[in-house]
């Protein structure tokens, strides 16, 4: 058997989000990538940190025996940050459509509990041989969303997080 080595590469990291895909995402010919519909933030990407939850083992000592305890995998997340080239990235998680000036669009913060809305995050990471992976976080909210700050090469970026069970995470190469 011989095992293929490739490099993903994070800087042409593609970034989707969208309404979450109700029930399981479909099997039949059709990639993760392509079935979600929704923005399309490909190359405004800079940094991206996916962990796919802990399944933390304990030993516990019961009368001079060991037991091995095994706790239930942790949420899924992911850390990126994002380019602003577009005023859309701010409603992705505590903001709402708001009136506005005719020729402008607003949003405003909420703070309401219970309100947030469930995602469909994605990301597409391109290799050395010409592969594709994707990742998919299913129901995913929109965890936090950090400071926007002027980055060194002049671009404004906001960082972003987002959490999903383990069960709505997916990954797919080819």
């Amino acid at each position: 058997m011989t095992i293929s080595r490739t490099t993903w590469y994070g800087k042409d990291a593609a970034v989707k989000i969208g309404s979450a895909i109700s029930g399981s995402p479909g099997t039949s010919g059709t990639a993760l990538w392509t079935q979600l519909s929704g923005t399309d933030y490909s190359g405004e990407c800079k940094e991206l940190t996916i962990n796919p939850g802990g399944h933390d083992v304990a030993v516990l000592n019961v009368y001079g025996n060991q037991l091995v305890e095994e706790s239930r995998p942790g949420l899924v997340t992911a850390d990126f940050t994002m380019v602003l080239v577009d005023h859309d990235i701010f409603a992705l998680s505590f903001a709402t459509a708001s009136s506005a000036p005719s020729g402008m669009a607003r949003y405003q913060g909420t703070d309401s509990t219970g309100s947030r809305t469930k995602r469909a995050v994605a990301f597409k990471l391109a290799s050395s041989a010409g592969g594709t992976l994707n990742i998919l976080m299913n129901n995913a909210y929109i965890t936090a969303q950090g400071e926007v700050s002027l980055a060194a090469d002049g671009s404004a970026e906001q960082s972003f997080s987002a959490a999903c069970l383990i069960s709505d995470y997916y990954v797919e190469s080819g």
